[in-house]
């Protein structure tokens, strides 16, 4: 915790304003370390949030732009999942389908019913399993990227409790 550059209150970590005399940090005071900036004002790790010469900033601003950029990411790990689950989805339909066809075969060339169904078995889990395997990977990215979201949010000095309980429902809508 730091102190209010103006009445020398402690500051919650996260704050961008004191709620004592309501002084709006400096980018000098909310980032000490002058690298993170490019001359125009510019954040070098987030090219898209800018940053005025000015403090001009306030917490409904930042939090709108986050909010903007963090609803796309998650819409974005959630179409990963949902690929995911359709791969797993048609592995399972080609199981299926490959499992029957193979039987149908095995009959036609006249082999008995058990071979024609252990042949259509064999020809269904060389197939599908491999394509159902590859589904549980997709969508396990998906996930991924769902879990380093909630922790970039989670632990964003950017953005107030408020403004992390409103992007985090926003996960949960989708």
């Amino acid at each position: 915790m730091k102190p209010c550059p103006k009445c020398q209150v402690e500051l919650d970590g996260y704050a961008l304003r004191c709620k004592s005399c309501g002084h709006e940090l400096t980018k000098a005071e909310l980032y000490p370390s002058a690298e993170l900036f490019h001359e125009k004002g510019t954040i070098s790790s987030a090219d898209s949030l800018s940053v005025p010469e000015k403090s001009t900033l306030d917490s409904s601003t930042i939090a709108r732009k986050l909010s903007g950029r963090y609803s796309d990411a998650y819409t974005e790990a959630h179409v990963v999942v949902s690929a995911g689950g359709i791969i797993k989805g048609i592995g399972g339909i080609l199981a299926v389908i490959i499992l029957i066809g193979g039987g149908e075969i095995g009959h036609k060339i006249g082999v008995g019913a058990g071979l024609s169904i252990g042949l259509g078995f064999a020809l269904s889990c060389i197939v599908s399993i491999p394509i159902y395997v590859l589904g549980i990977l997709v969508s396990s990215q998906g996930q991924t990227q769902l879990a380093v979201l909630d922790t970039a949010i989670n632990s964003s000095r950017l953005l107030q409790d408020d403004d992390v309980a409103k992007i985090l429902s926003k996960r949960f809508s989708l």
